[in-house]
This record gives structure tokens, sequence and C-alpha cells, in this order.
């Protein structure tokens, strides 16, 4: 698929310009859909002109694929965050263990993606728009390929006794199917999708239990 050349920014007050106009179109890309929304919207609600729009992004596409990009860097900073040295430990403190909690882990990172897409406006703005451009929607598959690399880390630490090929395949299954259940609720009411992502903990905890709590 063809990608759109944009203008990356060099100085400071430019990249400010650049993140107000990506905010100001993940606002309208979330409220109103991106076929919807216009360069004249955006530039209003960034409080710029349209000129200073098309000076950075040719066009709608390329907006939005810079908010799928930001987007997966929350991603990808949020899961180095939750699987960090530190995290495991303080999840390991509350324990009173010195063994790594891996089911607090699961149940950290469901929380606190699921609390991600309720409140981060750029995850809105791209998942309900989730069909416009199939090059985000092949970032997001080689972003679970990445997560399951780093998950299969940790896994390595847990289960030592299992082949390297399992260990991986294990990784794949749980970021897969987090990822799924994830989505599945974001669009849900509270209380609906909390009641899918406590059984999305115990699905794949169940599946984990045979290889982390085997020694």
């Amino acid at each position: 698929m063809k990608r759109f050349p944009r203008r990356v920014p060099a100085q400071e007050r430019s990249r400010e310009r650049v993140a107000r106009i990506l905010d100001a179109a993940a606002h309208e890309f979330a409220e109103r859909g991106v076929e919807a929304s216009t360069i004249e919207s955006i530039a209003e609600r960034a409080k710029t002109s349209v000129g200073s729009i098309y000076q950075f992004f040719p066009n709608k596409l390329a907006i939005y694929e810079a908010i799928g990009e930001k987007y997966l860097e929350e991603v990808r900073a949020l899961f180095a965050v939750l699987i960090s040295d530190e995290a495991v430990a303080a999840l390991a403190r509350r324990r009173n263990s010195d063994e790594i909690p891996w089911r607090d882990i699961i149940g950290a990172t469901i929380d606190s993606f699921a609390n991600l897409h309720r409140t981060s406006v750029t995850f809105r703005a791209i998942w309900s728009n989730i069909t416009y451009s199939r090059r985000f929607f092949d970032a997001g598959q080689a972003m679970n390929r990445e997560l399951a690399d780093r998950a299969e880390i940790v896994f390595g630490r847990l289960a030592k006794h299992v082949p390297s090929a399992r260990r991986k395949l294990l990784a794949t299954v749980t970021i897969e199917t987090m990822s799924a259940m994830l989505l599945l609720s974001a669009d849900k009411p509270r209380v609906q999708a909390n009641a899918l992502l406590n059984e999305a903990k115990v699905l794949v905890e169940r599946y984990l239990e045979p290889y982390l709590d085997s020694h």
C-alpha cells in the first residue's frame, strides 16, 4: 500500500503545532469519523491554518496513520512499563514472594490497557475508523508480534523447562487473546466490558497454568 510522505518537523514550535494538529484530528475522527471530518474542521480545532496542516500532511489518510503511529507508541511504552523489573518487583512485594507473580502481571496488563482504551482519544480515533487504513492494521499486527517477543522473554524466566519454540507459541496466543478481548470490550458498557475482561483473565490464566506453574 502506498505510504503518503509527510514532512517531519525539526523545530520545537513546529513539533508543537503538529502535536496540536494530531490531537485536534484525533478528537474529530473519534467524534465524527474520518470521512465526515475535514481538513478545515481539524484546522479550526487546532487553532491553525489549513495551509499549516498541508505543510506537514498531504491528506487525511496521512493524518490518520500518524495518529495510528502515536497510538502504537503508547502501547509500546505502556507494555514496557508493565513488564519492567520495577513493576514485577512491586507486584512480588505485594505477594510477599520472590517468585514472578505472572497472574498479577496478566491482570495488571489487561486492566491497564482497558484503562488506556477508555481514556485515550488516540485509541478511539483509530478504533472507530479501523478499516480506514490497511497499513495501520498491518502495523498493529506487527506490534502484537513485537509484544509477543517481549512476553516470551518473561516466559523464559518462568518456564525454562518449556522449549523456546513452545514459549514463543504461548506468548503469541496470550498476546493475541488479550488483544482480541480488549478490543471486543472497548465499545461495550462498563459493566459488560468488565465482565468480559474478567473472563479474559481467567481464560489466559487457565491456558498458561500448566506451563508456568510447572517446575
